[in-house]
């Protein structure tokens, strides 16, 4: 059972948050669409994973390599709408170093029988502190509305809820794959609740951003 929920329900509920912001497309500005295009992204990644794992019986390791560089890309970019000139151009620099970051370490560090613990680490620590500077920026904007009624609220719980709690696994990954069977299968497990849960809150980002948007254009 567990391994039925790892392998298929939880890959499978990218389609949550890939519906509402399809649905929900032409209300979205921006910065929503980034994440939304992050999420289609991570639903075709899943579905390769899949198919290499089950009908082509190949390791899927070197997916990981890829998969971060893409994941930095997309959630630097969605970080970086609400940046000025100067922090714009600091992440965008990031952004350039990461990719580097991810070449070297897959040529001469952890290559392809290894994950990429070293720069999924790192991409965790730059992500959360996205997310804890996003909600000091935006801070004086919710004290003047309910923190629920901004979206991007949901869609940043959801980016920090799953890297905070996954950092331990992004560290540990090489080393659970020759621990006790349960405990890896337990870790896996949480770290896959988690996933769902912060696609769970895109699509509640999505959704909030449809009703403010109707209710900016009711008025």
């Amino acid at each position: 059972m567990l391994l039925f929920y790892t392998t298929y329900i939880v890959p499978w509920s990218v389609l949550i948050p890939a519906i509402f912001g399809l649905l929900y497309y032409k209300y979205l500005p921006l910065p929503y669409r980034i994440i939304l295009g992050f999420v289609i992204f991570s639903g075709l990644v899943n579905s390769v994973n899949l198919f290499m794992m089950h009908i082509l019986h190949m390791q899927t390791i070197i997916i990981f390599h890829i998969y971060a560089v893409f994941e930095f890309l997309f959630l630097s970019m969605f970080y970086r709408c609400f940046q000025n000139k100067a922090r714009r151009n600091f992440i965008s620099a990031l952004m350039i170093l990461f990719a580097i970051l991810c070449v070297v370490n897959f040529f001469f560090f952890q290559k392809i029988n290894a994950v990429n613990t070293y720069t999924r680490t790192f991409e965790a620590v730059v992500i959360m502190a996205y997310c804890v500077q996003f909600i000091f920026t935006q801070s004086d904007i919710d004290l003047e509305k309910n923190w629920g009624e901004n979206g991007l609220n949901w869609i940043n719980a959801g980016i920090l809820i799953y890297y905070s709690s996954g950092i331990f696994l992004f560290m540990s990954s090489n080393y659970l794959i020759h621990a006790d069977r349960f405990f890896n299968d337990a870790v896996w497990a949480i770290i896959d609740t988690m996933l769902v849960v912060e696609y769970i809150l895109f699509a509640i980002g999505f959704y909030k951003c449809k009703a403010q948007q109707t209710i900016s254009l009711s008025s």
